[in-house]
C-alpha cells in the first residue's frame, strides 16, 4: 500500500502531494501554487494577503447560511532538519515518506507532518461535499516555524469568523486551549584572531552528533542534551588540560529546535594529540552516564582533514567558551498553577562562526509575557557584558485559556462520544498562532488539536496512521455538531 492509499484517502493524497513540494520556512511558493490550483479545481474563492497567507473559502450549503462560520487553520512551512551525512536540499528536493508499521516517516529528514497533516485535513474537509455545512474557510499561514510571521501580520479579513480550529497540535487525545508566548534573540560577538604557530600543532575537527534534539518548547523539559552547551562545556574543560586553540565553532541551525549536532575546528599540540583523543572518549562516556536514557546516542568523533586557519586569541577563546558554557538553557521556571507545565524556558539554538564574528541564536518562551521579556533582558545583559551586540528579532504573545468556551465543550463531548474517554484539555509550552489571532479578533473562540506526531522538528519525526484516522473522524464530527448547535 502506498501512503496516498491510506485511510482517509483524501487527506493522505494531499499529504503525499505536499511532501513532494519543497516548503521550508520562507520558501512556501510551491505550496501556495498547490493551494491556488486546488481552489480553482474546487471552484472555491482563494485570497492571498500582503505577507503571503492563503485563505480558501467554501460558502454555506443551502439552508445552512446562518450557522457559525468555521476557520480550519494550519501553516504552510516545515522545519528543515536532516541527519548528518544525508544529501538533501530542502529548497529543491522532495521529502521521501514511507510506511513503517503504524507510522509514516521520512528518509533522513524531517517529515513535515507538522503541519502537513493539518493542511491536508483542511483540504480534505473542503473537498468533501457529501455532508451539508455552514460556511467553512481554510487559513494557511506562512513562516510559522521561524517566528509566526504570517500570523503576526495577518489581514483582519482573514479572521472574520466565530470559531477557529487550529490543526497544529501533536498528541491524540489532547486539545490545547492556551500557549506560551515567545521571542527570538540573536547575539553577535566580534573577536580577534592571531596567526597559527609555526609548528608543533595538528589541526582537528570535532564532530558531536547523535543527540535526540526535538521541539524547543514541547521537549524542553525532557532533559535532552543541547549540542551547543555540550560542545562548549567539553572545549572549556579541554582548554584547562591541553594546549588547544579554537578556530571555528558551529552548532544547530533553527531557533525552535534543540540542537542535535555541533562541530569545532581546533589545533592541539602534537604532544597532546593522543591523550586528547582518549580524554574526548572519556568525556563522551561520562556524558552518556549523566544523560542516561534521555539521550543515549551521543557520538564525538575527531577528524584530521582540516584546513588550518588563524586561531582565536587566548582571551577571546576563554571569554566565548565560558559565556556559552554559563549561558542559561532549558527550563527556567515551572508553572505554579498547572502541575508539570513549563512556565519559562530558553534554548541556545545555534552558534555560527562567520569570519571574525560568532553569531548566537536563541529563543525564549513563557506563559507570562513579562517573564519572557525579563529573560530576554537578562540574556542581553549577560552577552553584552562580553561585548556582544543584541538583536531582538521577533516577539509574539501567548494565548490565555478559556476553559468555559463553547468550542471546548463541543470538542470534549464529541471526543467522549466517539472514543469513550475524556479529552485532556491543556495549556502548552510552545508557540501557537492562536495568540496572534486573538489580538486581531478578540471575540473568536479557538481550540487546537491533532494526531500523534512524534519528534517534530527532528529527522526522527513520525506520524501515527491510526491516530490520523481518529483525528479526521473527530474533526468531521465536531464540524457537524457546531452546525447543529
Amino acid at each position: 500500500m502506498t501512503i496516498s492509499q491510506l485511510d482517509p484517502e483524501m487527506l493522505w493524497h494531499h499529504f503525499t502531494e505536499i511532501c513532494s513540494i519543497p516548503h521550508p520556512s520562507g520558501h512556501e511558493e510551491g505550496i501556495r501554487r498547490y493551494l491556488k490550483t486546488f481552489a480553482g479545481e474546487q471552484r472555491l474563492e482563494v485570497s492571498t494577503d500582503p505577507v503571503g497567507n492563503i485563505l480558501i473559502e467554501r460558502p454555506a450549503s443551502p439552508g445552512y447560511e446562518n450557522t457559525p462560520k468555521i476557520i480550519l487553520q494550519g501553516h504552510m512551512d516545515m522545519v528543515p532538519q536532516k541527519n548528518a551525512g544525508t544529501d538533501f536540499n530542502f529548497e529543491t528536493d522532495s521529502i521521501q515518506p514511507y510506511i513503517e508499521g503504524n507510522w509514516v516517516k521520512a528518509k533522513g529528514t524531517t517529515l513535515g507532518a507538522d503541519n502537513g497533516i493539518g493542511m491536508s485535513a483542511a483540504l480534505a474537509i473542503l473537498e468533501d461535499t457529501s455532508t451539508p455545512t455552514g460556511p467553512i474557510s481554510a487559513l494557511f499561514t506562512c513562516e510559522e516555524e521561524t517566528g509566526l510571521t504570517g500570523a503576526m501580520n495577518i489581514s483582519d479579513r482573514f479572521l472574520e469568523a466565530n470559531l477557529l480550529l487550529n490543526l497544529d497540535s501533536e498528541e491524540d487525545g489532547r486539545a490545547c486551549i492556551g500557549c506560551a508566548g515567545g521571542a527570538r534573540t540573536d547575539f553577535l560577538l566580534n573577536f580577534d584572531r592571531e596567526p597559527l604557530p609555526e609548528d608543533g600543532f595538528v589541526a582537528l575537527r570535532i564532530e558531536l552528533s547523535g543527540l535526540r534534539g526535538g521541539h524547543s518548547g514541547m521537549d524542553i523539559n525532557l532533559g535532552r542534551a543541547n549540542a551547543n552547551k555540550l560542545m562548549a562545556a567539553m572545549l572549556r574543560k579541554a582548554t584547562q588540560k591541553f594546549r588547544i586553540r579554537l578556530m571555528t565553532l558551529n552548532g544547530g541551525n533553527l531557533d525552535n529546535a534543540i540542537p542535535r549536532e555541533a562541530n569545532a575546528e581546533i589545533i592541539v599540540h602534537n604532544d597532546d594529540e593522543m591523550e586528547f583523543a582518549q580524554w574526548v572518549e572519556s568525556f563522551r562516556e561520562e556524558s552518556l552516564v549523566e544523560l542516561g536514557d534521555r539521550d543515549p546516542g551521543l557520538k564525538i568523533l575527531l577528524h584530521k582533514d582540516v584546513e588550518p586557519n588563524n586561531i582565536l586569541s587566548a582571551s577571546e577563546q576563554d571569554s566565548i567558551l565560558s559565556l556559552l558554557d554559563e549561558c542559561p538553557n532549558g527550563v527556567i521556571t515551572m508553572s505554579g498553577d498547572v502541575e508539570g507545565l513549563v512556565e519559562t524556558s530558553t534554548n541556545l539554538a545555534a552558534v555560527k562562526t562567520e569570519g571574525d564574528i560568532l553569531k548566537v541564536t536563541s529563543s525564549q518562551r513563557s506563559l507570562i509575557d513579562s517573564e519572557r521579556d525579563r529573560l530576554v533582558d537578562s540574556l542581553a545583559k549577560l552577552f553584552e557584558s562580553r561585548g556582544a551586540e543584541t538583536n531582538r528579532r521577533s516577539s509574539y504573545p501567548g494565548w490565555a485559556p478559556n476553559p468555559e468556551s463553547s468550542l471546548v465543550k463541543i470538542l470534549g463531548n464529541t471526543y467522549y462520544e466517539l472514543f469513550g474517554k475524556e479529552l485532556v484539555i491543556e495549556v502548552i509550552h510552545a508557540g501557537l498562532e492562536c495568540g496572534c489571532f486573538k489580538g486581531v479578533n478578540p471575540d473568536i473562540e479557538m481550540i487546537s488539536f491533532g494526531p500523534d506526531i512524534i519528534s517534530p522538528h527532528s529527522p526522527d519525526e513520525k506520524v501515527s496512521i491510526s491516530s490520523v484516522q481518529r483525528f479526521m473522524h473527530l474533526l468531521k464530527q465536531v464540524i457537524e455538531k457546531i452546525q447543529c448547535n
